[in-house]
């Protein structure tokens, strides 16, 4: 997935502002444990399209695509409703949508995503595969 190759402790940092709520800390953890932005993933051109021209200058960054050897999915689907999943206007410089869903299951979930509260049945199913737990 992303998991990172240091050996030792891995560092999870919760500021405030802004990692107060508990979604939030669970987006952090699950980063720790080795996840990348599911928009990110290897396959994503094939459900969401990058608007760069609406992204905040410097930016851009946080929109690149992983390769499948550093972000496996795992043989999983695309999850809109993931909690690792950027809001449809993540780093918006004017207010329109940075992340425009391609699919219909995709378009069904764009007022959705980025703003679940809790692991998505994928997200536990992709933790579960990954660290093989039954």
């Amino acid at each position: 997935m992303g998991k990172t190759m240091q050996k030792g402790a891995q560092d999870l940092s919760l500021q405030i502002p802004g990692c107060v709520h508990h979604s939030v800390a669970l987006h952090e953890l699950i980063h720790a444990l080795g996840f990348v932005h599911e928009q990110t993933r290897p396959d994503r051109n094939q459900y969401v399209r990058i608007q760069t021209q609406n992204i905040v200058s410097g930016m851009a960054h946080n929109f690149d695509v992983y390769s499948r050897t550093d972000a496996d999915t795992l043989g999983l689907p695309y999850d809109f409703g993931s909690i690792m999943h950027y809001r449809s206007d993540a780093f918006s410089s004017n207010g329109r949508p940075t992340i425009v869903p391609t699919t219909s299951e995709g378009r069904n979930f764009e007022s959705k995503m980025g703003r679940g509260e809790k692991m998505s049945n994928l997200d536990i199913q992709k933790l579960k595969k990954y660290y093989s737990c039954s």
